[in-house]
């Protein structure tokens, strides 16, 4: 015999995105005003630190792209982008 798994509801799928997604926002917002801090503390110039925020912004643009091309499961991709924005947040 099979069980029949059951999906989650579009509802509750939304539910669960709106409450991930503050986290890497937040870590972004966090970390911008802070820059010139790194940037002083790390001896980075203002082209350096510029090229550090056109690579995060790139790594934004990879993701939506990446999420148009394969168009994951809505479930899977929550299951995959939450440990994802763990990882970022130790990174800063």
């Amino acid at each position: 015999m099979t069980k029949k798994q059951k999906q989650p509801s579009s509802t509750a799928i939304a539910c669960v995105g709106l409450l991930a997604l503050p986290a890497p926002w937040g870590s972004a917002f966090s970390l911008t005003p802070i820059l010139p801090l790194m940037q002083h503390d790390a001896g980075l110039s203002l082209a350096q630190g510029g090229w550090l925020a056109c690579g995060n912004y790139l790594g934004y643009l990879a993701g939506a792209l990446i999420c148009i091309v394969l168009a994951p499961a809505p479930l899977r991709a929550i299951r995959w982008a939450s440990p994802a924005s763990v990882f970022t947040l130790a990174m800063g």
